[in-house]
């Protein structure tokens, strides 16, 4: 429950992003439901505080968990970038139409793929040799360009905010197992 609580309150502690033209504006308490369901499907996809840490990472920094890209209303990158993860369509993401949602499920399938392209970046990108951090952000300049390539300033800040968050969620977890108490 502590890692749901840490995810909670660091997606609801981002500033909501302004409404598109047109759009009613999200509730207090709509936006906290949909935190809480942010909460809930990175904790359920998470098999450790490293994979918590790279989804929210990746989240705030490319959609700021607005609303407008999490229910599929606004699509980044030309409209090829769906739900908070900006993830575009491809071969190896056939459930691209699905990632889109503001459900726990939807949500979920969006925290799986954006994880699991972090995942391909780290072992493709980096190698052996490299710290855990310095891997971690070549893993995200290859989930920024998909393609692996000398890391640009903005993966050096994701790759920071990985590291402080992946430092909080290491305490949310108790013996090596998510605290559910």
């Amino acid at each position: 429950m502590l890692l749901k609580t840490l995810i909670f309150t660091i997606a609801f502690g981002t500033q909501a992003v302004p409404t598109p033209s047109g759009k009613e504006p999200e509730s207090a308490s709509d936006r906290e439901t949909r935190m809480h369901a942010i909460a809930d499907a990175v904790d359920l996809v998470s098999k450790t505080p490293g994979d918590a840490a790279a989804i929210i990472t990746v989240w705030n920094r490319e959609s700021n968990f607005s609303l407008w890209v999490h229910d599929g209303t606004i699509k980044a990158d030309g409209g090829l970038a769906i739900c908070m993860g900006s993830i575009h369509p491809s071969d190896h993401v056939p459930d691209w139409a699905d990632l889109a949602g503001t459900s726990v499920e939807n949500t979920a399938l969006c925290a799986a793929r954006t994880l699991q392209i972090v995942k391909s970046g780290y072992w493709m990108c980096g190698d052996n040799s490299q710290t855990e951090k310095e891997r971690m952000t070549y893993a995200f300049e290859y989930y920024a360009r998909g393609h692996c390539a000398k890391p640009r300033e903005e993966s050096i800040v994701r790759s920071n905010m990985w590291v402080r968050l992946q430092a909080r969620f290491y305490r949310a977890f108790s013996n090596g197992k998510k605290n559910t108490e």
